[in-house]
């Protein structure tokens, strides 16, 4: 596969996505696209994700993916953080705290930003708080992420497991969070995220 033909082109056309899936396996498949989708258009990638399931993504960027995991990182056309090193870094009593967002992640993007090329980030935080049930923080983080004009040109994608707004309860939490992206969708392959972006967002 050669850069000018990426594995999934235009994974997602907003420039604040969110997806929810059914299965670590669908969504490691969805990260390992728009991993590889950047690393191949010789933009910077950051993925801040769990540490367990970094394995799953990795090996799927190496074998469809097409991307040299090792020389990527080295180019700094990939870097990877672990989302529970900096969740716990950015949460002052239960809730996201600006000042922490800033000093903590600030400085890292604009190290990435010095290679000047496109930025796009991945990111699994929110959805760390939504599996917990800390839906109102989830979006705290949400809204804290656009008020800050963190994104400025970049290309944002955020999961969440469907699974953590399988309570009906949840719901206003959920259309929130939807309405804090551009674009919201998820894979006909997973029947409840599809289920719940229809009745949440439209088809």
């Amino acid at each position: 596969m050669s850069e000018s033909d990426p594995p999934n082109p235009n994974v997602f056309s907003g420039a604040h996505a969110m997806q929810l899936f059914d299965s670590d396996e669908s969504l490691a498949d969805a990260v390992a696209d728009f991993c590889a989708e950047g690393v191949l258009r010789n933009e910077t990638t950051l993925a801040v994700v769990r540490e367990e399931r970094w394995y799953s993504i990795a090996q799927r960027l190496s074998s469809r993916g097409g991307v040299a995991i090792d020389d990527a990182l080295l180019r700094g056309l990939l870097t990877v953080r672990s989302a529970e090193r900096m969740l716990k870094g950015i949460m002052r009593a239960g809730r996201p705290h600006l000042p922490l967002i800033t000093t903590t992640m600030g400085p890292l993007i604009a190290r990435l930003e010095a290679f000047g090329r496109p930025l796009r980030i991945y990111g699994e935080m929110v959805d760390m708080l939504a599996s917990r049930g800390e839906h109102v923080a989830a979006l705290e983080l949400e809204e804290l992420w656009n008020d800050v004009d963190l994104r400025k040109n970049y290309r944002v994608f955020c999961s969440y497991m469907a699974a953590n707004f399988a309570d009906p309860r949840t719901r206003d939490e959920l259309r929130r969070v939807c309405a804090a992206h551009t674009e919201v969708r998820s894979d006909p392959r997973d029947v409840r995220g599809s289920s719940l972006v229809r009745a949440t967002v439209g088809s």
